[in-house]
Order: structure tokens, then sequence, then C-alpha cells
């Protein structure tokens, strides 16, 4: 019985993180879209929104997603800490596909939404709102 509720909050708990990350990923991909149509360099772009929607991410995961009541520094730095290690992928990633071997930055940066948003999940709830 036990294991059925816990599984089931696991789901709720990851629906709600979709949310969250869809919600902010979307603004992310809409405004870097803008943002490298207007001419700004990818890597610019990606790390100006990184900081918009690591905010954003966070204040909707603690509350929403995961009912923190009150986050204290070592959910932020841990938060913000695993942050950082998606945008370095993200930004590797990007360089080595987009820069190296010509792929469209658009479906990269699409894809890598995506793949990255399933591992977040998984850390955030391990190492930051457990």
């Amino acid at each position: 019985m036990v294991f059925f509720k816990l599984k089931r909050l696991i789901k709720i708990e990851f629906l709600k993180f979709l949310l969250v990350g869809i919600l902010a990923n979307l603004i992310y991909y809409l405004l870097y879209i803008i943002l490298t149509y207007i001419g700004i360099d990818i890597f610019l772009a990606t790390t100006s929104l990184f900081i918009i929607t690591t905010i954003f991410s966070f204040k909707g995961n603690a509350k929403f997603t995961f009912k923190v009541k009150k986050t204290n520094k070592k959910n932020i730095i841990s938060f913000y800490l695993i942050q950082l290690l998606f945008y370095f992928i993200n930004i590797f990633i990007l360089f080595i596909l987009v820069k190296n071997m010509g792929f469209a930055h658009e479906l990269i940066q699409g894809i890598l939404v995506i793949c990255l948003a399933f591992f977040n999940f998984l850390i955030s709830k391990k190492y930051v709102f457990s």
C-alpha cells in the first residue's frame, strides 16, 4: 500500500515538474528563437535565458511541485549547481553539434530541452527537494 502511494506521489510530482518545466522551457525556447532571430549569439541567448528560467523553475518547483514550505540556502545552492551542470551540458552539446557539425541550432536546442528535463527531475527530487 505504501509503495503504491509513493508511486502515485512521484507520478504527480513528475507531472507537476513537467508542467513547470514545460512552461519554463516554452518561455526559454520562444525567447531563444526571438533573440537568435534578431542576431543575438546563441551562447549569449542561452546564458541570459538560463538565468531567467532558473529563477522561475526554482520558485515554481519549490512551491508548486514539491510543496516546500520554506527554502533554505542548501536548497537554493543545490538547485543552482544542478542547473549550472545542465547549462554546461547544454552549451557543450550546442558547441559540438551546431558549431562543429553544422546542425540547426533550433532543432538541437529543442531536443536538448526535452532530453534534459527528465534527468533534471530525478536529480532535483533526490538532491534539492527531498
